[in-house]
């Protein structure tokens, strides 16, 4: 199968193989960025597939003071469940060298959703656009983030869109937010991380099916701004 313009494949054997890479990787083009623009910025998921990386690149040496870190989606859960992203970006991410990077939550109350998603789209506005490394995670229905199948956002102009999005799991209990299209197409370089032999399907079947509202992660495979780097990890 050819390849989309805008995406390179790199084949890994184990998680522990691609996790350190991806962290040296990651760290590389913080560290490029700080330096020529003075800050960097990085979108990371959450769920268990970046677990292990997060830890790995929170060690890396770079000026973690000049990096502001959000993440990709959010449930609506009180700041310290477990089912929250950003607690699990700060517990594993934000740790010893990382412990002085900025986090930008995108919801920081839980009561009431239309309040939330305006203090997301506020909370955004402080982050430095484009994102300099966007990571995201494949789920097992082709999307990423919480971008799921039949969100009005996959069929929409992405160039008019908010940052984040209302978005809503097929499997209850959570309703959550998610950065938009639009706030995902808005990096330097997204690393997709398909981990495992059943993700690889999910992914050749993406390629194949080509509508994001099927299969939403096939909105990074149809634009040729933004260069996707999807990691290939044989074993789990």
């Amino acid at each position: 199968m050819t390849l989309p313009a805008c995406v390179d494949e790199r084949r890994f054997p184990d998680v522990e193989t691609a996790d350190r890479a991806l962290a040296e990787a990651i760290a590389k083009r913080l560290r490029s960025a700080v330096e020529q623009r003075g800050q960097a910025s990085l979108i990371v998921p959450g769920g268990r597939s970046p677990q292990t990386m997060l830890r790995v690149l929170g060690e890396q040496p770079l000026t973690w003071s000049a990096v502001r870190v959000t993440v990709s989606d959010e449930r609506f859960t009180s700041a310290d469940s477990p089912d929250n992203n950003c607690r699990q970006m700060r517990k594993l991410l934000m740790q010893g060298p990382a412990a002085v990077a900025e986090p930008i939550p995108l919801i920081e109350t839980t009561a009431d959703p239309q309040g939330a998603l305006a203090a997301a789209q506020a909370n955004l506005a402080r982050f430095p656009w484009p994102a300099d490394v966007t990571v995201l995670g494949l789920g097992a229905e082709g999307y990423v983030g919480s971008l799921f199948p039949g969100n009005p956002a996959l069929s929409a102009d992405y160039a008019e869109q908010a940052l984040a999005v209302a978005a809503r799991s097929p499997t209850p209990p959570h309703p959550r937010i998610a950065l938009s299209p639009h706030a995902l197409l808005m990096s330097r370089w997204i690393v997709l991380m398909v981990v495992g032999p059943e993700k690889a399907e999910v992914y050749r079947q993406a390629l194949a099916c080509g509508d994001p509202s099927v299969m939403p992660v096939c909105f990074l495979f149809q634009q040729q701004d933004v260069a996707v780097s999807v990691w290939l990890i044989d074993k789990k």
